[in-house]
């Protein structure tokens, strides 16, 4: 009997799973329609319209800033992987680096204690928020 209540459990959250899928899919599509519904509106047609065209640009500004996180985020566990565990798989070191662009700093003190940490840190700025940023205007 115990096995048998096993299975049922695990057949409802397998029911479950595909309950929150398809609800995914509702909300998605939901959203989608709300959002060509805005462009009927001549207000809110200037707005959705410049954003459409606009999206090519920032198809390939997120591209690029991925793309640069992604490659700190290697070094970075490769440098300091073995040593912090901020840094320690390469996902740890992209939340830990997307932290750093939001201004989320929890360790500043530690930073400034190693010159090649402080060099990471400052490089990563430097090439997020004035090249990414010039990029992203431009």
């Amino acid at each position: 009997i115990f096995f048998s209540n096993v299975q049922d459990l695990l057949s409802a959250i397998d029911q479950e799973e595909a309950v929150d899928n398809f609800l995914n899919i509702v909300l998605i599509t939901t959203l989608i329609r709300v959002i060509q519904s805005t462009s009927l509106h001549p207000r809110l047609a200037l707005l959705t319209g410049t954003i459409s065209q606009a999206m090519d640009d920032f198809w390939h500004s997120a591209l690029l800033i991925m793309l640069i996180m992604g490659s700190f985020a290697g070094i970075g566990t490769w440098r300091f992987g073995s040593e912090l565990e901020m840094f320690g798989t390469w996902e740890m070191s992209m939340q830990t680096l997307f932290m750093l662009t939001l201004g989320h700093f929890d360790d500043i003190g530690f930073w400034g204690t190693r010159s090649d940490m402080a060099a990471f840190f400052v490089l990563y700025v430097v090439v997020m928020f004035l090249l990414v940023l010039n990029f992203l205007l431009a």
